[in-house]
């Protein structure tokens, strides 16, 4: 045990962290009873308490995810089959969890149990990969949280169908709808249905698969699980009822997506002319589509789908139909690859370049056009087509990207032992990056081409290029000295954390709800005392400036985000996509008296409560003032 319980602890980072707030806060409640009155006896034992219950609250995670982990290995080989400790370590956990929460009252009994439905499941989960279905069947039931409840029994179902357990599993999979029905958050309940349909149309369970995604009511998830059902049917080569269910798509999307993947399947087993039927009604199904974007990527996917099946002349014309100029040269260049690897280099190269003249044609130079030629460049160096992939990428626009361009150019160059002409377009790529004005920007660039440097052993230019970050960028600001923060300024920045999340969960737990509620009726009469003096001059706390910390150069910091929040917000966003070279750390928010609050944002913006909690003090003061 003791061997597995350090590796069991380091995958659930979340608990070190929960050790940790608890420290802090039975530390911090010690000093606030101390500064109150209450005597250094009892401040003391109250935070010890506090500080015992809140370890006892997690021990029983601690078990569930270590049994969990023990299962895990045994079903993979690394340990020996589960023997009668583990299953006496297994009632432990249980029985530890229920001693762990029996003290409390129901409310918060409720709320602890939903917070550990998903460490539930995932017990549940590791017990049926074990084939300990009694003991995954029970955990599985014991789940509060309907979502999750739902899911585990799927997951135990479906694991016992592939063992041949068919009668069982179809009991649990009734089960599992019934509990999914009664969701009460409509489009949670519909997904968790449409999970539900393709989980039984993977078990082969058709007709109780075509019921349950014909009752849910959310049209997106009703199509995304008809069309699951359809392609499922196809796999197993039913091909009858596959074109009925694929017929039966209201969604003109996923109505082609269903018809196009049968279309391919019948394709695989010779059935061409079929296959060509399906794949015309498919194109007709797109056109209808709505949304610009998702008609153009419906019909560049069954574009590439027509080049797989060599039906290239059908192929080369859903291709050039495409409205979309992104999405039509991405498709010719995806033509123009098959073409390729099918031997056809002549005619490869004429759609790469009509692909090219597209790409030139996107009205958007600085952003649209030099994406689309960004990854024609890719393409055209994959191809080892290495004259063409040099001047499309010396015809970028954006600075960023035909630096990209080039130094993926050199590095495949050098790969093919080409390493003059690497050096050089590595060095063409760095005067390039250079150039461009916004410092992080140009950072960002020069990080990722000494990355390709490194990569490719090139030492001693990798470490010239990192040495030229730091001469090209400025020093970063000096930060106003300020007096260390109260103690009332200090709780409010925690609890307003991502761990402070953790901490109302903890306190709900080991009820010292109380004692917060003490703290702050303390700090409220101080406030009172001190009400007139400050009226009398301008909050101290007040934002007065928000930066963002990036994972390279400057910090971006704009005065419209102090009034327009939400283009904080989409700045953030932007630059949080996998694509970015540069990504952003931290909303760092400036008070008026020096003191720095940071959110993390490395994550994005949506459903960040930290975030908008503090926006939401941005938009208060901007209708105070």
């Amino acid at each position: 045990m003791k061997k597995y319980i350090p590796k069991t602890l380091q995958s659930t980072s979340r608990l070190w962290i929960f050790l940790g707030i608890d420290f802090i806060f039975s530390s911090l409640l010690y000093v606030v009873l101390a500064v109150i009155g209450i005597s250094e006896n009892i401040s003391l034992l109250i935070a010890f308490l506090t500080l015992v219950l809140g370890i006892l609250v997690i021990v029983p995670i601690i078990l569930i995810h270590y049994i969990s982990f023990l299962l895990k290995q045994s079903h993979s080989g690394k340990l020996r089959a589960a023997s009668r400790r583990e299953f006496l370590l297994r009632a432990g956990a249980m029985s530890v969890f229920t001693l762990a929460i029996q003290p409390l009252p129901k409310a918060k009994v409720s709320s602890f149990s939903l917070s550990i439905s998903p460490f539930l499941r995932d017990l549940a989960s590791a017990l049926a990969q074990a084939k300990e279905w009694r003991e995954a069947e029970r955990v599985a039931r014991s789940i509060e949280d309907n979502e999750e409840h739902a899911i585990a029994l799927q997951e135990l179902a479906s694991a016992l169908a592939q063992v041949g357990e068919r009668e069982h599993a179809q009991t649990l999979w009734r089960e599992a709808e019934q509990v999914a029905r009664s969701i009460e958050d409509d489009r949670r309940r519909a997904i968790a249905l449409q999970e539900l349909a393709s989980a039984l149309a993977q078990a082969k369970e058709w007709h109780e698969a075509e019921q349950v995604a014909h009752s849910i009511e959310d049209n997106e998830e009703h199509a995304i699980a008809l069309q699951e059902l359809a392609s499922a049917l196809a796999r197993a080569k039913e091909w009858r009822e596959a074109e009925q269910v694929a017929r039966s798509i209201e969604d003109n999307e996923e109505h082609a997506i269903a018809l196009r993947e049968l279309a391919s399947a019948l394709a695989q087993v010779g059935e061409r002319e079929h296959a060509q039927t399906l794949w015309r009604e498919a194109e007709q199904a797109a056109r209808p589509i709505e949304d610009n974007e998702r008609r153009a990527s419906t019909l560049q996917n069954l574009a590439s789908a027509l080049a797989q099946a060599k039906e290239w002349r059908e192929a080369e014309r859903t291709a050039r139909s495409i409205e979309d100029k992104q999405r039509r040269a991405s498709a010719l260049q995806d033509l123009a690859s098959a073409w390729a690897q099918a031997g056809e280099r002549e005619h490869a190269q004429t759609l790469w370049r009509e692909a090219e003249q597209v790409a030139h044609s996107i009205e958007d130079k600085q952003y649209g056009a030099s994406a689309a030629l960004q990854r024609h460049a890719s393409a055209l160096t994959q191809a080892k087509e290495w004259r063409e992939a040099e001047q499309v990428a010396r015809s970028i626009e954006d600075k960023q990207r035909r630096t990209i361009a080039l130094q993926d150019l050199a590095s495949a160059l050098a790969q093919a032992g080409e390493r003059d002409h690497a050096q050089t377009l590595w060095r063409e790529a760095e005067h390039v990056a250079h150039s461009i004005e916004v410092n992080w920007v140009r950072d960002g660039a020069l990080g990722d081409l000494a990355s390709a440097l490194a990569r490719a052993k090139e030492w001693r230019e990798a470490e010239r290029v990192i040495l030229s970050i730091s001469r090209s960028s400025p020093p970063p600001k000096k930060k106003p000295s300020s007096p260390p923060p109260s103690l009332d300024e200090t709780i409010h920045a925690f609890m307003t954390s991502p761990e402070g999340e953790i901490i109302s969960i903890t306190s709900s737990i080991v009820t010292i709800t109380g004692a917060l509620i003490t703290v702050a009726r303390w700090w409220s009469k101080k406030h009172s005392t001190n009400s007139t003096s400050s009226q009398e001059h301008p909050s101290e706390s007040k934002i007065v400036a928000i930066r963002l910390r990036m994972t390279h150069g400057d910090d971006p910091e704009f005065e419209e985000w102090l009034t327009e929040p939400d283009r904080l917000k989409h700045y953030i966003d932007v630059f949080n996509q996998p694509s970015s070279s540069i990504q952003p750390l931290s909303a760092i928010f400036v008070q008026r008296n020096g003191k720095e609050i940071k959110v993390d944002v490395s994550k994005g913006s949506q459903n960040n409560l930290q975030l908008d909690e503090l926006l939401s003090y941005l938009s208060t003061d901007s209708a105070e003032n």
